[in-house]
Parts: structure tokens; sequence; C-alpha cells
């Protein structure tokens, strides 16, 4: 039975949500393949009626009775949009078929050969473990009520009664085996399309490995799924964690090449899986315990068991897969998977690989985005410091020294004097500020560029200032965001913040950065007193366009105060 458990979880079955989720021109396939199985059935009897001990009009009526519940079944397919019990169906088939055969000749009824149609059905739909229970009750049913229903009188035939139900359940077996396969490539198809859809420049290298990582411990069901990197952001090492039930938003963590030696023992080019649980089943068909691979030599070894297996205790899982991470045949990172509910093979092991291989040019091509953007970020900021400075500083302290000369030909009791001294010190402070911002650009193009919360606080401070309207910020001084999306969030901050002033008559705004749920959520609110709003209502539509660029909404509420809430997708 550990084979047979093993085996269900190798071959992929749906989830209780993708079985409720079949394609509709699927079940009228299924649904019109029952009704003519059921016609051809009828029509079958109808020429050479069954022997059936006196029987045959119950089996007409039952077969009659049977041919109406499969059209039934077939006109709600294609007619209806509600959605049918599709899970329970092949159980009332076998239902029905065990009644054809209690009444013509048990074991030896031709309605046998029916039970392969539910087995099948249940095998391509639903994966291994549900056809092979499907075979099993077949089996089980088929003999029981067969030998119980051979008609009396009649010679019992023994190669029928044992040959039959071995048909079935190695028959059975098979098909379940192949639509177990079946699902399960179709299932790492749709992986390997929604691994090639996380690559996004806005959410950064580690949104990217954070989200493959989440993809395969679902796909797994693993305990943890581990990245031990070099050389992302320095030549120190990185780890990033993705636990069950934890937040997927994991951070990227530098750590030492002490605290992660347990996971550096597998030598560069192996990768290997360990299952700690073993049969003599698993062994007879060529399953291992422990294998691993050289990837550049491409042939297996029967070394490193006892460093996997190590491994695998150190996580505290029953499973284990590790694979080293190339990237231009620099090997940069292992990738571990842990779990307790799956035994890895040697196909997951060569279809982890492929993932990689697919995965790590992607990152790649990020990381060389945002080294373009940072360079270029970086040359226009240099270019903005120095027009400020040529073009807009020096105007300014032409006006400043010219006033200052006319201040000092005024008399302290002229009536211009006291005009013109306030206007030496607005521009002395005016050119204090362009100082001032342009010592910033400068500070940030060699690398010290202002968090986010910062950034959002001092622009904050700049409309207190200048608008005299107060503004109050609710975010976490950590929060982790991608420096690209967190560029993103600051001009929609600054947007909001400009949309009030312009749109209202507001006094007062809210800023609320956070992130739930997988989302990163961007309130901006105003209040509405003071014939605050504007007199008609009033939709950001740039606002609305980057929360959409970044694959997210925008939504506004009034109730007393207006709320502009963004929420983007990380």
């Amino acid at each position: 039975m550990t084979y047979i458990k093993s085996l269900i979880e190798q071959t992929g079955d749906f989830s209780k949500e993708e079985q409720y989720s079949i394609e509709s021109g699927d079940s009228r396939l299924i649904g019109l393949t029952r009704l003519v199985l059921s016609i051809w059935a009828l029509f079958a009897i109808y020429i050479a009626p069954v022997e059936s001990n006196g029987l045959f009009g119950i089996v007409y009526t039952a077969l009659i009775l049977y041919t109406v519940y499969s059209l039934i079944i077939c006109l709600f397919n294609f007619f209806s949009g509600k959605i049918l019990p599709f899970h329970l169906l092949h159980w009332f088939d076998i239902i029905w078929y065990l009644v054809l055969i209690s009444f013509s000749r048990g074991t030896s009824s031709i309605f046998y050969f029916f039970f392969f149609f539910p087995i099948l059905t249940a095998s391509f739909r639903y994966g291994f473990s549900e056809g092979f229970r499907v075979t099993v009750i077949s089996m089980l049913s088929f003999t029981v009520i067969g030998y119980l229903t051979v008609p009396a009188g009649e010679i019992f035939e023994l190669n029928r009664f044992v040959l039959r139900p071995g048909y079935l359940l190695i028959l059975g077996f098979m098909m379940a085996y192949w639509g177990g396969q079946e699902i399960l490539s179709k299932r790492r198809l749709a992986l390997l399309r929604n691994v090639n859809r996380l690559a996004n420049p806005r959410f950064g290298i580690t949104h990217t490995i954070t989200s493959v990582l989440e993809q395969l411990k679902v796909f797994y069901d693993a305990e943890v799924c581990l990245l031990v990197v070099k050389g992302f952001n320095s030549s120190r090492y990185s780890l990033i964690k993705i636990a069950r039930d934890a937040d997927h938003n994991a951070p990227l963590i530098p750590v030492s090449k002490q605290d992660i030696s347990p996971l550096l023992v597998i030598p560069q080019r192996i990768a290997v899986y360990f299952n700690s649980e073993q049969d003599i089943w698993r062994q007879m068909i060529g399953k291992k315990k422990h294998y691993a691979l050289d990837i550049k030599k491409n042939h297996s070894t029967e070394k490193y068991l006892e460093i996997t297996e190590g491994i695998a205790n150190f996580l505290e899982v029953k499973s284990l897969a590790s694979l080293p991470l190339f990237l231009k045949e620099k090997l940069i990172g292992r990738l571990f998977i842990g779990t307790e509910r799956h035994n890895f093979t040697q196909s997951d092991l060569e279809f982890i690989l492929q993932i990689t291989e697919q995965v790590m040019p992607m990152i790649e091509n990020i990381r060389l985005l945002d080294d373009l953007a940072s360079k270029s970020a970086e040359r226009e900021r240099v270019k903005i410091s120095r027009d400020l400075h040529d073009s807009t500083v020096q105007p300014y302290l032409g006006l400043k020294f010219k006033l200052e000369s006319i201040l000092r030909k005024l008399s302290p009791e002229e009536r211009l004097y006291g005009e013109v001294n306030d206007l030496v010190g607005m521009v002395s402070k005016s050119v204090t500020d362009l100082r001032g911002y342009i010592s910033n650009l400068k500070e940030e193009s060699v690398g010290r560029e202002p968090m986010l919360i910062n950034a959002v606080k001092r622009q904050a401070a700049q409309f207190m200032k200048y608008h005299s309207m107060k503004v109050d910020i609710d975010a976490p001084e950590n929060l982790q965001i991608p420096d690209r999306l967190a560029a993103e969030v600051f001009q929609m901050v600054s947007e909001g913040l400009s949309n009030i002033n312009r749109h209202t008559r507001s006094d007062y705004a809210f800023i609320k950065i956070s992130i739930e749920h997988g989302s990163l959520i961007l309130i901006i609110e105003n209040n509405n007193s003071g014939a605050g709003a504007a007199a008609q209502p009033f939709f950001p539509k740039s606002l609305a366009g980057r929360a959409k660029a970044l694959g997210g909404n925008l939504t506004i509420t009034q109730n007393g105060k207006t709320s502009v809430v963004i929420k983007v997708p990380i």
C-alpha cells in the first residue's frame, strides 16, 4: 500500500478546486459517449437478447432507464449552465452496471465491459487516486455481485470468474496510471506557463524568486522551499525561505557561510533527491530511495546518500530535492525543496532542472534592466543637479547680489528698506533650498537613495509648508518592497497630494502604505469639510493608469471624506 500511496503522490491528482473546474467540452464529450454507449448496448440486446434466466424484461427495462438517464445528463451538459456533481457520476454509472450484471448471468454478463468507461473518465479527469479507487471498487463489487447472481442450474464458469476481475484490476490500474501521468504533464505545463509570467521588472529580482519558490511549494505540497544564492547584491551569501502557511513575500536575507555550511556540502554539479520512506515495491520497479545526477556530465552516481539524508534531517523533512543553479556556466546558488507528503523521482529532478534553466536567464535580464535603470537614473540626477546649479542657482545668486546692492543704498528709515530686506531673505532661503536639493541629488547618485517612507515624509513636509495642508502618514519604517515599485508608489503619493491641492479645498490629507495578503495597499485620503469637494466628482485617471500598469486597481469611496485606494499585487 505504501507504493500505491507513492503513486498517488507522484501522478498529480487534481485538487478539490480543480476537480470542479472541468472544461465544459470534456463534460459534453463524456456525456455524449455515455449516451452512445447505452444506445449501442440497447441495440445489441435488441438484435441478440442476452441470456438472463427469464429476467430479460428486467434487463431490458434497466438498460432503457439507463439510456434515459444518459440522455438527461447529456442534454443537461449541452443546454444548462448549472454544475452537476461530476465527481459522483462515475459512481452512479457503476451502480447502474451492477444492476445490469445482477440480472444477466453474473460474472459472465456482457455488461462487464461497461466498467472500463467509469475507470477511464475517473482516471483522466481526476488522476491516479480516483481512477485506482474506482478500479478496486468496480473489481470487488463485480466479483461479489457476479458470484451471488449466477443463474441457478448453470455450470459455474470458474475461468471467467477468475479472469474477468483480474483483467479489470490490471487494465484499470494501467488506465489510472496513464491518466495520472496525463494530469501530471498538464500540471507541469501549467507551472512552466505560470513561471514564464512571473517576471516583472517593476518588482525586482527578489519578488521573482519568491514567486517561483511559492509556485514550487504549492506544486509539491512542500514544507519548505529554500534558496541559497551568492552574488546577487554582493559577494556574500543570501537566503530566501518559503515555508508552509508563511507569507510568500520573504526577504533576501544576508547570511554568513558558516551559518549555512550544512547546506553547502553537496558538490556544485550534483543534483540529488532523497526519500526516507522506501519499500520493496518501489525497489522492484526501480524506484530509488536516493538519486544523484552530475548535471554537467549527465550521468548518475550512487554517492552522497549520507550527505543528502543529513540535509533532510537538518531541514526536518522526509523527502528532499536539491539542485544547483547556474548562470552562464557560473554557480550562483542551490535550491532545496523539502516535503512530508511527496516522494521525489528522477522525473521530478529533471523537471525542476528545466524550471531553473528557464528562470535563471529571466532573473539575469531583470538584474541587467535594474542596473541599466539605476545607471540611467544616476546620469539623469547628475545632469539635473548641474542644470539646477547653472540655470537656476546662478540667476538667484545674481538677483540676491543685486538686491543686497540696492539694500546698501537705502537708509533703514526708508519705507522700501524693509521690503527689500524681506526679498533678500526670501532669495537667500531659495538659494539654500536649491543647494540642498542639488546636494541630495548628488548623494543619491552615489547610492545613498533614501527609503520610500523617508521620501514620502519629506514630500508631506513640503506640502504642509507651502500649501498649509496637514498631512498624516501611516506606514511601517521597515517596509520591504522592490526599489522600482517604491519609485512608482512615491510618484503616486506625490500625484495624489497634488490632486488634493488642485481639485479640493481640503486642509487635511492622510497617507497609508501597507502590505496585506500579498498586495501593497496605498490609501490617499482627504476630508470634505470647508467646501472641500470639487463641484464635479473627480476621477484620477493618471493614478488609475499607473495602478493598472502595475497589475493593480484603483477604487474611490466617499463617506464624509474621499478615499483613493490603490491595490497592487506583489
